[in-house]
């Protein structure tokens, strides 16, 4: 596979001024998905929180202001409403400020099924929300009043009217 330039930090997102490139070495396809984050750094102990952005068979993008450096080994604890993923990865790359590429290390089988069973419902998800028709034989899926709660949350954060903060205190406030 060809290497590509593609826009760096994930998303686009502008430092300084500028948007940073970086070669993209990722061969698996991603998928947006947004779920707070926990990362847990196995020698000290030290967590950081933040929000995965993306995802893949492979690793994730954390957004989060502070970061670990390159090379660190984590515990990563991943929430979509009472459901936890954990699994164990390494830093790949850190971008201070605005969140860090993890590659996924060592995760269950039932982990690991979790997690793409996730990126999945996402992806159909997706298509209904771009108007692609489900597949033929299959229904388009229902999201149930919490899955609702929860993409308008996120919604609203990623249009910065509310903060992460601000959206976990109304999701304890309203337990669906």
């Amino acid at each position: 596979m060809s290497d590509s330039r593609i826009p760096r930090p994930s998303g686009g997102r502008r430092n300084a001024g500028h948007v940073a490139e970086a070669v993209d070495r990722r061969g698996a396809a991603r998928v947006p998905l947004s779920l707070a984050a926990e990362l847990i750094e196995l020698q000290a102990g030290s967590r950081i929180t933040g929000r995965m952005s993306d995802s893949s068979k492979t690793g994730c993008y954390i957004d989060s202001l502070n970061c670990f450096p390159a090379q660190t080994l984590l515990r990563i604890q991943l929430f979509k409403g009472k459901e936890v993923f954990e699994g164990d990865g390494q830093v790949v790359y850190a971008h201070p400020g605005l969140g860090m590429g993890i590659l996924f290390t060592d995760i269950s089988p039932e982990q690991r099924e979790r997690l793409h069973h996730w990126m999945a419902e996402e992806s159909r998800q997706a298509d209904v929300i771009r108007g692609r028709p489900a597949p033929l034989g299959e229904k388009p899926p229902r999201l149930d009043p919490a899955e609702r709660f929860e993409m308008l949350l996120q919604l609203l954060v990623d249009k910065n009217i509310i903060t992460t903060a601000e959206a976990r205190r109304l999701q304890a406030d309203i337990a669906l």
